[in-house]
């Protein structure tokens, strides 16, 4: 049997909620994060092994350059998400935003996961715009991402 290679993740309220692979005749599946990972358990993935996580007793998923490395389709219909504080690491440098949804649940986030959120529509007050080479995000008139709190990290 041929052997799959993931692809894509699609996610869906920040989580991944499925895996797109693709065997070498270019036939690609939507399947379940746990079909990955039974995949993988059974050496069916070029490109991802399973994991044990002791701490949880649960496998995981451990893709070749890491799951950010892969390409992200988002199903964020209805995600309302606010900024709430900056991250900053040592260097005095932005490194993540902490969120906040609509039930009052937080997120601490990557540049790149804001970046993309917010080229969705999902985060209130700001918009993703790429300037030269570079993804920034900007805020809207109504909100000011320099006015908002510092944690460090």
């Amino acid at each position: 049997m041929d052997k799959w290679k993931i692809i894509k993740k699609e996610i869906k309220n920040l989580s991944i909620s499925a895996i797109i692979i693709e065997n070498d005749a270019h036939e690609t599946k939507r399947i379940s994060l746990e079909d990955a990972i039974t995949l993988a358990r059974n050496d069916k993935l070029e490109n991802a092994k399973a994991r044990l996580n002791t701490v949880y007793g649960e496998y995981i998923l451990d893709v070749d350059g890491g799951l950010e490395s892969l390409e992200s389709i988002y199903d964020n219909k209805g995600l309302n998400l606010t900024i709430i504080c900056r991250m900053i690491n040592s260097d005095n440098k932005c490194i993540g935003y902490k969120v906040k949804d609509d039930t009052g649940k937080t997120y601490k986030l990557s540049l790149n996961k804001i970046w993309d959120l917010a080229s969705n529509k999902s985060i209130n007050g700001i918009k993703a715009v790429i300037n030269g080479d570079k993804k920034c995000i900007i805020s809207t008139e109504d909100y000011k991402l320099s006015d908002l709190p510092v944690i460090s990290i």
